[in-house]
């Protein structure tokens, strides 16, 4: 990526994570090395993508160098990164705009509740709680750990499954009281959809995200979440307006959320009819498709300008 910046070509970046302003690590967690530069930044060495030795100021100082010969405009999907972004040593020089990633409401939409567990597997009258994450097992920033000491502090809930979507899930057993269901790493959108409508709450104990994909589509699949505030998760999760925003890394908050909803089924209709209005008018991919085309635009005019 980095080499056919250097050509002034323009460029627009969407920012998937952190990594274009930090010295290397996708995410810095607590670490403000984003604006303070290398020389105090704290993010490990194994901290993803790995490096093998310190070369933080090197990396630092080829990302400096290239932006200072790119034309890039920066694009945010939430507005935890963008805030980032403009408060960058590396990233701030350029033009920032926040477009939210688009769901295809084509797709993920509500699916008979009954007929969804029936395909399942699930039984009708139980309650389904839904973690997904790409890999489920002792995954620190998509908060694993701290989910399982979340429905630990629950208490005992009566007919309630945890349903895990994704590569593992392991860890999660023997460490909880509740039934698990594993249905492995699923591809397919339209069965994303079915087992989003399955469930009656997804939970995203994520500690540092941009704003997860798998949010957005369950809240228009009518289900509701509950998550920790943590990065651009509250761009979606409006507290007790389209689900449960815990307070960051507090699991007691977070099992208090999960038992309101999961005790109170108009609270749950309510928050899911909210949470589908606000998808539609935030999170729809034919508004993500006609904010870039207008981006893309206003940048020919202005390069046409400049010739």
């Amino acid at each position: 990526i980095l080499p056919a910046l250097s050509k002034r070509v323009p460029i627009i970046w969407r920012l998937s994570d952190m990594w274009p302003m930090t010295p290397h690590a996708a995410y810095a967690y607590g670490c403000e090395c984003y604006k303070k530069g290398p020389e105090n930044c704290v993010c490990k060495l194994t901290s993803y993508p790995p490096i093998y030795r310190n070369t933080k100021q090197m990396l630092w100082n080829i990302k400096d160098k290239i932006y200072r010969e790119s034309d890039i405009t920066i694009v945010a999907p939430s507005s935890w990164i963008g805030k980032m972004a403009k408060e960058s040593l590396l990233l701030s020089r350029f033009p920032i705009y926040t477009i939210h990633n688009g769901i295809d409401l084509g797709v993920f939409y509500s699916r008979d509740k009954q007929q969804a567990r029936k395909m399942l597997g699930i039984p009708q009258g139980a309650k389904v709680i839904l973690f997904s994450a790409h890999g489920l097992d002792n995954n620190p920033r998509k908060g694993s750990n701290l989910l399982i000491e979340s429905l630990n502090k629950i208490g005992k809930i009566s007919n309630t499954i945890l349903l895990l979507v994704g590569e593992g899930g392991e860890s999660f057993e023997g460490k909880i009281s509740l039934p698990i269901k594993r249905l492995g790493f699923i591809k397919n959108q339209s069965r994303l959809a079915e087992i989003y409508s399955a469930a009656d709450v997804i939970v995203v104990p994520s500690v540092v995200e941009n704003l997860p994909n798998n949010l957005l589509e369950a809240m228009a699949c009518g289900t509701p979440a509950v998550a920790f505030d943590s990065g651009g998760i509250g761009d979606a999760v409006e507290h007790m307006k389209t689900g449960y925003l815990a307070r960051y890394k507090d699991t007691q908050d977070f099992a208090e959320g999960l038992k309101l909803l999961l005790g109170n089924e108009e609270l749950r209709r309510r928050l899911a009819e909210e949470s589908l209005k606000l998808i539609k008018e935030k999170f729809d991919r034919k508004a993500e498709s006609k904010a870039f085309e207008k981006l893309y635009f206003e940048l020919v005019q202005k390069r046409k300008n400049r010739l």
